[in-house]
């Protein structure tokens, strides 16, 4: 383990895989607590689940191995794994991906859930990148998939598609930090706690009140 000063702060640098820890999650934590107490620091856990390429079950495809948590699809099909969703909502999915392009094109990957493609698009990158897209899952077992769509194969040139693993996080609710009406002017403005980047849309109905605005 090694620190690195950044600003007022530290890097703690280790070679704990965070994302993947399953098996001593308990020992994990309490290291993590431990290390971050004595340092003056506070730590908050993913409210996600992070799922290694390497661990899901190929379902249909031809030419398929995986190597280092790695999933190497050389031909169209998918892998997928049981995920238990507790609550219906959206659930933001981030995908660290990468591929070979052939005839110009990068490889078309998606998202399956119980076998059906929800969403699909194509990489931007043959180097492994982050991808992120967000569905609506009721709550439920379902089989969550990585697809590869567009397999082309005619030497010298080969498509192929590769996974390192996929997180899935409930996107949070959003919650009302202000709200101050006017009977007068009949309106009401509330402020909103939200994150940085992301877009939100505000909704009204007359029978409630004639006009809402936000900042």
């Amino acid at each position: 383990m090694a620190q690195d000063r950044s600003s007022n702060g530290l890097v703690i640098l280790d070679e704990i895989e965070w994302d993947t820890e399953t098996q001593n999650a308990a020992k994990a934590g309490r290291y993590a607590s431990k290390l971050l107490t004595d340092l003056g620091a506070a730590f908050q856990a993913s409210a996600g689940v992070t799922i290694v390429a390497g661990n899901m079950t190929n379902v249909n495809v031809g030419a398929y191995y995986t190597s280092g948590g790695i999933a190497y699809l050389n031909s169209n099909g998918r892998i997928e794994t049981s995920v238990n969703i507790t609550t219906s909502g959206n659930y933001v999915f981030t995908i660290l991906a990468g591929g070979t392009s052939a005839a110009g094109v990068l490889p078309q990957i998606g998202v399956t859930v119980d076998g059906n493609t929800r969403t699909n698009f194509f990489l931007t990158d043959t180097n492994p990148a982050s991808y992120t897209v967000t569905l609506f899952v009721t709550a439920g077992t379902h089989a969550i998939g990585l697809a590869f769509l567009n397999d082309y194969y005619a030497p010298p040139e080969d498509r192929n598609a590769f996974f390192s693993h996929l997180t899935i996080t409930p996107v949070a609710a959003l919650r009302i930090i202000g709200l101050n009406t006017d009977a007068a002017q009949q309106t009401a403005t509330f402020q909103l706690e939200s994150t940085p980047g992301a877009a939100y849309e505000v909704q009204f109905t007359p029978d409630c009140c004639q006009s809402i605005g936000s900042h």
